[in-house]
């Protein structure tokens, strides 16, 4: 386990009535801070996951109660990602005019996420240095924000028919007014992300599990080519997890090495951040004699994620098998013991993928 080395936290709140917390290493860190953005409207800045990465990331951290979360003042409401982007904003640029600190990147849980990116993709700030989402979603669908909420059937019927539901509850019980307008709820809202093709100074990172039954892993998937645009992009949808809620070191112990690396990166000879020179996305350099970075060199983050590799690669082999019509070498069609039988149908959007790629190969 990672040590808890942090120095005392220091609360303070935005002139919007949002409420933050700011948490520094002991080493004093690096200059560069990282906003971390919990998942509306269920969760708060103090959710486990978020203390964790504040403790485990050695960072400077600033984690925020968005609008109507947490201690934070404002109507609770059900799908917010243009006001949650607006809070992160004013984070943003408190930390940079009030506390003389400049944040190189946005880590965002849920909804959170998909704040970080609408934020990012207005580029309204000097370019983020690094972005990573976890389980952050594209798209305002259907069924799927009430799913992400946690409403019940009840709750919902209420939400359709008032436009706003009592008794809501979020994670640590608290019950809330929970609003939202008709449109948000049959999915005809746009999510504006198509800046985020030209944050070509940000490197994004983006989880999610494969198993996640409140936001479909399809979302990863419609997040891929937006994220093209980046400095670099990483879309890992993780298999067989749900929640890394159950499991934070997991989490944090991929997002601290992604992050290690691509701010390493940005310190390399002609990287663009030689010293005296600020990093991308405004983070100073670090004072004299402090160290060049608090985190330690890990092999990549990501081995993590396969508990048997072996198994992984079966699961592989089972989709190629159950998608593709025939594996035979010679392709020649008078070896066929099929009988006549139909080609199997591709049954998985991965399935399809392989099926394609290995056809276009043989052709």
């Amino acid at each position: 386990m990672l040590r808890d080395s942090r120095a005392s936290p220091v609360p303070f709140t935005l002139p919007g009535g949002q409420a933050c917390v700011l948490q520094s290493p002991e080493s004093g860190g690096d200059g560069r801070v990282l906003v971390l953005v919990h998942n509306p409207p269920i969760d708060d800045k103090d959710h486990p996951l978020v203390q964790h990465l504040a403790r485990s990331l050695g960072f400077t951290t600033v984690a925020i109660d968005l609008t109507g979360c947490g201690e934070s003042s404002g109507a609770t409401k059900l799908v917010s990602h243009e006001r949650d982007a607006d809070d992160l904003s004013a984070c943003v640029r408190h930390c940079g005019e009030v506390l003389g600190l400049e944040v190189a990147g946005l880590v965002g849980l849920g909804g959170g996420g998909t704040a970080a990116l609408v934020l990012a993709a207005r580029r309204t700030h000097p370019a983020f240095e690094l972005v990573v989402t976890v389980g952050a979603h594209a798209s305002v669908q259907a069924g799927g924000a009430e799913r992400a909420a946690g409403l019940t059937w009840s709750q919902l019927e209420r939400l359709k028919a008032d436009g706003a539901v009592d008794g809501f509850k979020d994670s640590r019980g608290r019950a809330r007014r929970l609003e939202c307008a008709a449109a948000e709820l049959s999915g005809d809202v746009t999510i504006e992300l198509s800046g985020l093709a030209r944050c070509d100074r940000t490197h994004f990172l983006a989880l999610h599990g494969s198993q996640d039954t409140r936001v479909s892993p399809a979302e990863a998937e419609r997040l891929r080519p937006l994220l093209a645009g980046g400095a670099s992009s990483e879309v890992r949808v993780v298999a067989g997890a749900a929640s890394f809620a159950s499991d934070p070191e997991r989490l944090s112990y991929a997002i601290r090495d992604w992050v290690w690396r691509h701010a390493q990166s940005q310190d390399a000879p002609g990287s663009g951040s030689a010293a005296g020179a600020p990093a991308v996305g405004g983070g100073r350099s670090p004072a004299a004699g402090s160290p060049t970075h608090p985190l330690e060199p890990q092999p990549s983050g990501f081995n993590i994620f396969v508990e048997n590799l072996s198994e992984s690669v079966n699961e592989i082999h089972r989709d190629v098998q159950s998608n593709l019509p025939s594996m035979d070498a010679g392709g020649d069609s008078d070896n066929d013991d099929s009988d006549g039988e139909a080609e199997v149908p591709i049954l998985t959007p991965r399935g399809a993928r392989i099926a394609a790629a290995a056809r276009e190969g043989a052709s």
